[in-house]
């Protein structure tokens, strides 16, 4: 859940933080900052999420196992 709060704070510096950047001189385009934090942020938050999952299937697992290891 901490997780989630420090992604959210981080994006919204990002959009702050990118309004101030000027245009690249060379190519004149701006830099996006946010979306890249908030691809990362997608990435970051599902494979975060893999260790519950695997936990709770490791869990049913067990318990399915006591309940047929008795027939």
């Amino acid at each position: 859940m901490i997780f989630f709060f420090v992604l959210l704070v981080a994006m919204f510096l990002a959009l702050v933080v990118q309004h101030f950047i000027g245009p690249v001189p060379v190519i004149g385009s701006r830099v996006l900052l946010m979306p890249i934090i908030m691809f990362y942020g997608a990435l970051a938050v599902f494979f975060y999420g893999f260790r519950y999952i695997k936990q709770y299937v490791v869990k049913v697992g067990q318990s399915l196992a006591k309940t047929f290891s008795r027939f």
